[in-house]
């Protein structure tokens, strides 16, 4: 695991992270709001840079890359999670999880699976967390953007130093946040 320079030894960093749509923002929420004295919930995608890289898709559309690296700001990032982490235990949630980006301690990493079909899952999901609505152009721009950037930056990202992984999904759909959550509590607590 990633040994930082800054972590306390009694306080931990779990970074939960998935791709976009899988909940993790939701996932980790519920949690320290369910577990408070646990510690606090830092939101990676408020640690975006306001310019992001930019890309062209194969439709001539030029958009913002959110999913790229340097979209992020890392600097910012690591001084939050530094400070936050000299008085409470903190839970990441991020899509981006380049654990030798980040300068303290990762004690553990856990994914957010979605499971089979997990593209097509994606871009549903991204309609409603993207507030696209009934907007056909935005949701075929976006549809394009998972499918060409979003899905297969995803699909690069090492695996190996995710520790669990937790099915959002099952036969039945989308499952129980709070059995969800519940299965996050008992990997970290």
């Amino acid at each position: 695991m990633n040994k930082g320079r800054y972590s306390r030894e009694n306080h931990k960093l779990i970074v939960v992270w998935g791709l976009s749509g899988c909940g993790k923002s939701t996932v980790t929420k519920l949690f320290t709001n369910t577990y408070k004295e646990w510690g606090i919930m830092i939101e990676g995608d408020d640690y975006f840079k306001p310019m992001k890289p930019k890309i062209i898709l194969s439709s001539g559309k030029i958009c913002s890359n959110w999913d790229d690296p340097d979209s992020v700001d890392w600097d910012s990032l690591n001084r939050k999670l530094e400070s936050a982490l000299i008085t409470s235990n903190v839970v990441l949630g991020t899509f981006i999880p380049l654990l030798d980006r980040i300068r303290q301690k990762v004690n553990l990493v856990i994914k957010l699976d979605m499971g089979e079909n997990e593209m097509d899952k994606c871009i549903a999901a991204r309609l409603i967390t993207k507030k696209i609505g009934d907007d056909r152009l935005r949701a075929m721009t976006d549809s394009v953007m998972v499918k060409e950037v979003v899905y297969k930056f995803y699909k690069s990202l090492p695996t190996n130093t995710t520790d669990y992984t937790i099915s959002v999904f099952d036969n039945n759909g989308r499952r129980n946040l709070k059995i969800i959550v519940s299965e996050l509590a008992n990997l970290i607590m």
